[in-house]
């Protein structure tokens, strides 16, 4: 046996192991930026046509084409008809509802904690919404000095405290923290961080508020008052929006000038219950109360506010592949005024099928099946992820067999744990194998008439020494 093949099995794999992933991440980059181009260049033929709802409450086709480095922005009437590209658009006052993640999984640190800042630039403070591990469980906030680092105090369900709240005193959700699942949103937009809002043009009264959504209803969070308040609702709230809203109001007169009118945002909160969508203003106060239709109770819903507060409800089929929308228009007083369904265009996009059927190529190793199996919960159904999971599988089979014939024909010690190496770790897995070490010529044994490497001094089949090379005439004894 050759020096090579007498090398320890636990350094060779070893060696393999880094060679395959630096294979992999040469191939993942290759992968990626082809990828970037093929889409780019799928895009220019399919652009992505999205729905826009006007401030008058027409639905028009619009989508972007790109002549770097400019883009141009078009739209088009659902009549076919298209408007000119300078032509003034005004959209929708829009926001978007959805519900909970209601499946069973373990939460990452990044769906236990996330942060607000508040205050003043003299007294700025930094708090943290914190939830334990559980999906149905509790949550609390922690306050810091944004100088010094030290505590602040918690807030609970009853208010302020000094001390950290007993479990009994926090509130208790059912969700992942995050404004994509519904489980709070600032007043100053459907944003995650927090700055302060000036209330019609005053400049000293500003507050941080964050809506909150426990089992036992929705609470209002002031920051820098320091309060928790349960908003008063007529029925359970499943998730809230944030949602600006410019009006005009009168400034307050500073000395020697006159008061002038100027416009600026309003935020309002959008509440989702089970029939109903509730947009309150700051105080409190119901301002609209819009039916949500029975088709759309277990849908993510798209509110758009136009003019005299009329209100179109936006839905997205629930079938994979279909870019259909459902309409809904209601007045300001929450009567239907009609109903249309508008069918998209298909386009190229990065959905859980194109993910499904690329995303294996790009990383053609099955530990990224861990991957999927923890992102697919959250982002994807299991089913859709099928033809990842079967690639995959094929890619580790074929492996498998190559490498473990492979180290067959050599008389590679440990052949069935190279095989199954080659299985783990898929494509890879094989490139590594074949760096790792040099695989020397294979000729025929004149005993055996088995073809076997070269690189000892007995044929691996049969043990046979070989045969001294014939004497050419030309050699040079000393």
């Amino acid at each position: 046996m050759s020096a090579q093949a007498r090398r320890g099995w636990l350094p060779a794999i070893l060696l393999a192991t880094v060679l395959g992933a630096g294979a992999l991440i040469i191939w993942c980059a290759a992968a990626v930026s082809i990828m970037a181009f093929v889409e780019q260049w799928l895009r220019q033929g399919r652009p992505y046509v999205s729905l826009m709802i006007t401030h008058d409450g027409e639905p028009l086709m619009t989508w972007t084409e790109y002549d770097s480095p400019s883009r141009t922005e078009h739209f088009r009437k659902l009549n076919g008809q298209s408007l000119p590209i300078d032509a003034p658009i005004v959209g929708a006052h829009r926001a978007s509802l959805n519900l909970a993640n209601n499946q069973l999984e373990v939460l990452s640190w990044s769906q236990r904690l996330n942060a607000f800042q508040a205050g003043s630039a003299e007294r700025r403070e930094n708090w943290y919404l914190i939830r334990d591990g559980a999906l149905e469980g509790h949550a609390y906030l922690a306050g810091y000095d944004g100088r010094s680092k030290a505590i602040i105090g918690y807030l609970d369900l009853n208010g302020f405290r000094l001390d950290a709240p007993p479990r009994d005193a926090q509130f208790v959700v059912d969700r992942p923290v995050g404004y994509m699942n519904g489980l709070y949103a600032t007043s100053q937009g459907a944003q995650l961080d927090s700055g302060t809002v000036e209330h019609a043009g005053s400049k000293d009264a500003t507050d941080t508020l964050v809506y909150l959504v426990a089992k036992d209803g929705l609470h209002g969070i002031n920051f820098d008052k320091r309060t928790v308040s349960k908003v008063t609702l007529p029925g359970p709230a499943l998730s809230v929006s944030a949602l600006a809203v410019p009006i005009m109001v009168k400034s307050q007169a500073e000395e020697g000038k006159e008061e002038r009118v100027i416009e600026i945002n309003e935020q309002r909160v959008l509440t989702r219950l089970p029939d109903r969508i509730e947009m309150q203003d700051r105080e409190g106060r119901t301002l609209l109360s819009t039916p949500v239709p029975g088709e759309a109770r277990d849908r993510t819903i798209g509110y758009n506010l136009c003019d005299k507060n009329h209100v179109v409800l936006e839905l997205s089929s629930l079938q994979l592949g279909d870019n259909t929308r459902d309409l809904y228009w209601y007045d300001a007083e929450g009567k239907q005024l009609k109903r249309e369904r508008v069918p998209l265009p298909s386009s190229w996009n990065t959905g859980p099928v194109q993910i499904g059927w690329i995303f294996p190529w790009i990383i053609p190793t099955p530990p990224v099946l861990l991957f999927l199996m923890s992102v697919a919960p959250r982002e994807y159904d299991l089913l859709e992820m099928w033809p990842a999971f079967a690639q995959l599988l094929v890619f580790s089979l074929i492996s498998a067999v190559v490498v473990y014939q492979h180290a067959r024909r050599y008389s590679q010690h440990g052949a069935i744990g190279w095989g199954l190496f080659a299985l783990a770790f898929g494509v890879p897995a094989v490139v590594g194998y074949w760096l790792h070490r040099n695989w020397p010529h294979r000729e025929r044994c004149a005993n055996c008439a088995a073809i076997a490497p070269r690189d000892r001094l007995k044929c691996a089949a049969c043990e046979a020494n070989f045969l001294p090379p014939a004497q050419l005439g030309i050699e040079v004894f000393a």
